[in-house]
């Protein structure tokens, strides 16, 4: 059953057509490498659909029909990666379809982060920020601070000058657009167009990413996912990708 909740706030809901994921690699399609899935109108037989689904990047079917999708690094990959179960950010990332009211022309997703065993978002973004601001010569752009909400938004793919809003999006308001992240920055609310279909080569998509710290300065994204939101709320995964790393015909993780 569809779920509809009025007065500024969205619905959660889920039909539409799957979309064939192509998962390619050097030596044929192998799960863990990523690409755009390619168009076509007519579901594959093995296609996951449903209410809610999970994407662990090992799996070459395709994805589609989903209210909400959670995404997972698989712990043989989590401990082949130099430094990421100590490193790590998030535990999971989940992304939710929403359903604008009254309006055709806005699309909406929500992407849920749950941190990793002790990490303090927050307290992170902030201590990135003071160390990147007392940074002498530091030069970033047309914003010349660093700001805690910024980093979050650049640790998941974003451009980390673009600093979201705090709070939650008033959907009845008809202007309203853009980023929208939790006071505890572990929900980011975001606009973005309407995807026309499961696969639609017009439109970007929302981006997924698993990221952990690579380096002392440097947070890197192990894997990264597009999914395209639909007007009804539908949900499919457009390509997926981990990085630096493939499953062998074994199904063993390798540098790639």
């Amino acid at each position: 059953m569809r779920a509809i909740i009025k007065k500024k706030s969205i619905a959660i809901a889920a039909a539409g057509a799957a979309v064939l994921l192509a998962l390619t690699g050097c030596s044929g399609a192998q799960p863990g490498d990523g690409s755009r899935a390619a168009p076509d109108n007519g579901a594959p037989s093995d296609a996951q659909t449903g209410g809610a689904g999970t994407w662990d990047f090992t799996s070459v079917e395709a994805m589609s029909q989903k209210q909400s999708i959670t995404f997972t690094i698989p712990d043989d990959l989590a401990s082949t990666v130099p430094g990421y179960e100590e490193e790590r950010l998030f535990s999971s990332v989940t992304i939710t379809g929403l359903v604008v009211e009254d309006d055709p022309s806005r699309c909406a997703a929500r992407l849920d982060f749950e941190p990793a065993p002790g990490v303090d978002l927050v307290g992170m973004m902030n201590e990135r920020a003071a160390k990147l601001n007392a940074e002498p010569n530091r030069s970033s752009g047309p914003a010349t601070t660093a700001e805690p909400a910024g980093l979050l938004y650049g640790a998941v793919g974003g451009d980390s000058r673009f600093v979201p809003q705090i709070g939650e999006p008033d959907f009845e308001n008809p202007s309203e657009t853009g980023l929208w992240l939790s006071e505890d920055f572990t929900r980011l609310t975001q606009f973005t167009r309407c995807a026309a279909q499961p696969f639609d080569p017009d439109v970007e998509g929302v981006e997924v990413v698993l990221p952990y710290l690579k380096t002392e300065k440097h947070i890197y994204p192990l894997s990264v996912a597009n999914v395209s939101v639909m007007k009804n709320g539908d949900l499919a995964v457009l390509s997926a990708e981990v990085r630096d790393f493939r499953l062998d015909s074994t199904g063993t993780w390798i540098a790639d």
